[in-house]
């Protein structure tokens, strides 16, 4: 899970709850005497546990809820028993009535220990999500908007997988040569350079890049159309046909048809055709995609990618061995063989 990923999951689990249900929760309970029917809860506690009961589903199903709630000790909340617990117990309280304030203070004290573990990691939890986000994602990357001017690209892989260096280069690499082609296609003779604004790691890498604005939405624009026109073919058709797949692009259409009108030269027009389709194919093939392809459709979108970016890849250490064992088998076999012969 990446900060930003944390920071936005974060956001999302306290929206989840209702400022009453966070109060009878997450803060201390309080209890009211009255004449005629002795001490009764003051808090809608009851009410909190049928929200609570209400969202279990929902934390649970989230991508990166069950592991926000886990690391600040609120795995309680997503517990089908914890609800019921708290129900009970309130129960048992209101069944005593009418008792002393001693005696209530007792059995509240009892349903306050019973919330205490969740309301300590509550605490914890909302407190560090302004601070975290204010101090590690800059300004301009938390108003991000879709097609905008700053570029997000995410390098998705599998749970055992990890990127090389060499990958992660050649990613940065052809989404300069893609953000330079165009840069040039869309008539920019100059154009600042593209500066990397933020990165972070966790279930994938995201790389955020700030240049021209009318290159940077191009170049989105043109991996969403790319992805589309891709993302249910068999890898083995991409690899094989992607020219002729790619060949419907905007952008690709842009360059043949200024190449028809003369403005661009012939040996030019190739050029820029040639640096688009190849920058495209490698970053599919690496396993990336922009911040606008949505994570999710139908199909989930890195499960997708996993079929295109899988060479580019190393094994998982535990892999290692096995694989050096074989090829070391290999080739004693081969030299024991020629020995005989």
């Amino acid at each position: 899970m990446q900060t930003i990923d944390f920071i936005q999951t974060a956001k999302w689990i306290k929206a989840q709850f209702s400022e009453e249900t966070i109060q009878a929760l997450f803060h201390r309970l309080s209890y009211n005497r009255e004449p005629d029917e002795g001490v009764t809860i003051e808090t809608p506690i009851i009410e909190a546990t049928y929200e609570l009961a209400a969202i279990r589903e929902k934390l649970l199903n989230h991508p990166f809820a069950p592991d926000a709630l886990q690391a600040f000790g609120l795995e309680e909340l997503m517990r089908p028993e914890f609800p019921l617990m708290i129900a009970r117990k309130v129960a048992e309280v209101q069944r005593t009535k009418p008792v002393t304030p001693v005696e209530m203070h007792e059995k509240m004290s009892e349903l306050d220990r019973l919330l205490y573990p969740a309301r300590d990691g509550w605490k914890l939890f909302q407190g560090c999500i302004e601070p975290l986000e204010r101090l590690v994602v800059p300004q301009e990357v938390t108003n991000e908007q879709p097609f905008d001017d700053i570029l997000t690209l995410e390098l998705s892989y599998g749970s055992n997988l990890q990127p090389t260096l060499n990958a992660v280069f050649e990613i940065l690499n052809n989404v300069d040569k893609l953000y330079g082609s165009l840069a040039r296609l869309y008539g920019f003779a100059e154009y600042s350079p593209l500066r990397v604004i933020y990165a972070d790691s966790g279930s994938s890498f995201r790389f955020d890049f700030k240049g021209l604005g009318e290159p940077i939405k191009r170049i989105k624009e043109l991996l969403v159309e790319g992805w589309n026109l891709i993302r249910h073919r068999k890898i083995e058709d991409f690899r094989r046909n992607n020219q002729a797949l790619l060949e419907s692009l905007e952008s690709v259409r842009q360059i043949q048809s200024l190449k028809r009108e003369g403005v661009l030269e012939n040996e030019e027009a190739m050029r820029l055709k040639e640096q688009v389709l190849d920058s495209v194919t490698n970053l599919f093939e690496a396993g990336v995609l922009p911040r606008e392809v949505p994570e999710s459709e139908y199909v989930p979108n890195y499960k997708l990618l996993e079929e295109y970016h899988r060479k580019l890849l190393p094994p998982a250490p535990e892999q290692l061995p096995a694989r050096a064992s074989r090829k070391k088998a290999t080739r004693t076999g081969k030299a024991r063989t020629s020995k005989k012969r």
